[in-house]
């Protein structure tokens, strides 16, 4: 079962609307939720938002791939890569999502896979998330006419020296990397806790889940919720 086939009115299912006291199913009705809480739940939300980090990626790398040969911006190519770079290694450094071994999702790539995973992350660490390192840095340099007829002295100029670089190849097998990672490990695990979930919920009476809070979030902004849904 498909991550988008999961019925809407499950009330353990995240969801990007504004946290409200009401949600609403497909058909527009209105539906209370409550939020839950404990160590199954919060593997459910981790293990959703890594799929998010990684389709985020899959999707800035396919974005990448497409313009490779076409686009003659390298300034727009360099903001995809590093927002696609940035979230995949979001998924392998250590947080509270990390509820993964590290082996458990190397482990299932092939030869090639793992030197490609190796190199993004190194990359991203040197390259990406520092302004300066040894892959990125300007030189100025002072410009020589070779023309004798000319003025001998040109000016100076700053030259950007890079060397990391994307390719085709790179691209398509980060692009696999996730849909992998995803495919094997990811969903199969949250299906198994949806349904976990899904079970236990279904012994409760309306009145018991009503006894779950209703979802407040602090945010660096103050408290959030119970709101109305906005339209």
């Amino acid at each position: 079962m498909a991550l988008e086939e999961v019925p809407v009115k499950k009330v353990f299912i995240p969801s990007s609307q504004h946290v409200s006291r009401l949600s609403y199913d497909r058909e527009g009705q209105p539906l209370e939720i409550r939020r839950l809480s404990g160590a199954l739940v919060d593997e459910l939300a981790n293990c959703i938002s890594l799929i998010a980090d990684l389709d985020g990626a899959r999707k800035g790398f396919s974005c990448l791939l497409s313009l490779i040969e076409s686009s003659d911006d390298t300034e727009i190519d360099r903001i995809i890569f590093d927002g696609a770079a940035i979230r995949y290694r979001r998924c392998f450094t250590t947080g509270v999502r990390n509820i993964f071994k590290l082996k458990d999702f190397l482990g299932i790539l092939n030869q090639e896979q793992r030197a490609f995973h190796d190199h993004i992350i190194d990359v991203t660490d040197k390259h990406v998330a520092h302004s300066v390192s040894d892959l990125e840095f300007q030189i100025i340099v002072a410009m020589i006419d070779t023309e004798e007829s000319k003025e001998y002295y040109s000016g100076i100029s700053a030259f950007s020296v890079s060397m990391a670089s994307t390719s085709g190849d790179l691209l398509s097998v980060m692009i696999d990397c996730c849909e992998k990672f995803k495919r094997e490990i990811l969903e199969p695990r949250v299906h198994q806790i949806y349904e976990q979930l899904d079970h236990y919920l279904q012994q409760l009476s309306r009145d018991e889940i009503r006894k779950f809070p209703e979802p407040v979030i602090d945010t660096p902004f103050g408290r959030t919720g119970p709101l109305q849904k906005r339209k």
